[in-house]
């Protein structure tokens, strides 16, 4: 019995031991996304990652709750889940359905809690209780007590990330919609062609998940005392260029911050006890994965429509001229299908329209429309070239790929 205490007692210092050199590996993002498709996730490299820092604020003030929605069988829930298996078990509450009253009587603070709902729609009674819970840090009820025949008040406090899905049809509340962060998943012919061709290969990912490993790691994910703040000067610059006519920036803004914190999180801790901050490097981490999906929830349009608009625009700046789909391809990287569908719906939901006049081959160019509104976030070189303090360049390991990047002036 006493050897068998000591083995235990000796495998769970060595997870621990891993799971720090997990957390202190620069490339820790992108091993998160590696972790999350082995794991069964196919695509969806920009949904993985916003579901997994959304769950790592869960332990800060400002927290990162998040609405996927997709059409049936899009893999929505299977995302999130599989995301989550990351996460220690104590730390998630995974609900089909809640009722009106569940979160009162439920036990404990719902600090760093994970609150998964399979639908939206299933917590329709709960919503404006859930909402309350994101906004206030506390839910309280005042209830008759027939029997003694008075009213007892029951409080639970905190604050849980509430991570659900919806379809598209789904109606979901105006408060719920600014509360909550919307991604979509990838509905492209590109991702079902990789769904199909794994589920027809039926080969199993030649990473093996040590769960253990990363459940020790991700609970290491926690802020200590003076971590964030001094925040970096260069971050009112930004702040200032945000889509300030928006209302909905009033809520945009403290929730891509936390999600700036979380990836702070998955990056080496800096030597000495110094306390954690932002740096121009987490910014640039933070535009690559959520500045698509900010700039379409400002714009309540599809992200990858949002993405095509701005791509045209940027294109047509650098070239002086109308843009073609192929080099729109090229650009973005996307099949010619999806090329093609998004500019079908970039053009009727006006972000972008066609060149006047025709061309050989019957070619179509396009054109941004003056009126397109911008992004969230101002992109990182307009921001290095803004703020000298941050130096001449900036590397970063791109969540995506594992490799580095660099920014420069």
């Amino acid at each position: 019995m006493a050897q068998m205490k000591k083995q235990k007692k000796s495998s769970l210092s060595e997870i621990k031991t891993k799971a720090k050199r997990l957390i202190s590996d620069s490339r820790f993002l992108y091993k998160v996304g590696l972790a999350i498709r082995a794991l069964g996730v196919i695509g969806e490299r920009r949904l993985r990652s916003i579901m997994f820092l959304a769950a790592v604020t869960r332990n800060w003030r400002d927290k990162a709750s998040v609405i996927v929605i997709g059409e049936s069988a899009s893999g929505k829930s299977t995302t999130v889940k599989k995301t989550l298996q990351l996460f220690p078990p104590s730390c998630v509450m995974d609900r089909t359905g809640i009722s009106k009253q569940a979160l009162f009587y439920g036990r404990g603070s719902l600090n760093g809690k994970i609150l998964f709902l399979t639908e939206l729609k299933s917590a329709q009674e709960a919503q404006f209780v859930i909402r309350q819970s994101i906004s206030e840090g506390s839910v309280e009820r005042e209830a008759t007590n027939i029997t003694r025949r008075n009213t007892k008040t029951v409080k639970r406090s905190g604050t849980p990330v509430v991570l659900t899905t919806a379809t598209p049809s789904t109606k979901i509340h105006p408060d719920d919609l600014s509360r909550f962060l919307v991604a979509y998943t990838s509905d492209s012919s590109k991702q079902t062609g990789k769904i199909v061709t794994s589920q027809a290969e039926g080969k199993q990912s030649p990473i093996t998940v040590d769960l253990a490993m990363w459940r020790a790691a991700t609970s290491f994910l926690s802020p200590r005392k003076g971590d964030f703040e001094n925040p970096p000067k260069w971050l009112k610059y930004v702040a200032k260029q945000l889509p300030l006519r928006q209302v909905r920036t009033r809520r945009d803004w403290p929730r891509f911050l936390a999600f700036l914190h979380a990836i702070a999180f998955c990056r080496p801790r800096p030597n000495g006890g110094i306390p954690l901050n932002i740096c121009f490097a987490d910014y640039c981490v933070g535009y690559q994965i959520l500045e698509p999906v900010l700039a379409a929830n400002i714009t309540q349009l599809p992200t990858e429509d949002v993405q095509l608009g701005q791509a045209v625009a940027v294109l047509h700046r650098r070239n002086k001229r109308g843009v073609t789909a192929k080099e729109l391809r090229g650009h973005l990287s996307w099949k010619n299908s999806a090329v093609y569908k998004h500019i079908t719906s970039a053009v009727a939901n006006r972000l972008i329209k066609y060149e006047p006049g025709t061309r050989e081959k019957n070619e179509k160019r396009l054109l941004p429309r003056k009126n397109l509104k911008k992004g969230f976030l101002p992109p990182p070189k307009m921001v290095l070239v803004k703020n000298s303090e941050i130096g001449k360049k900036v590397k970063y390991v791109d969540p995506f790929t594992g490799k580095w990047r660099t920014v420069r002036r």
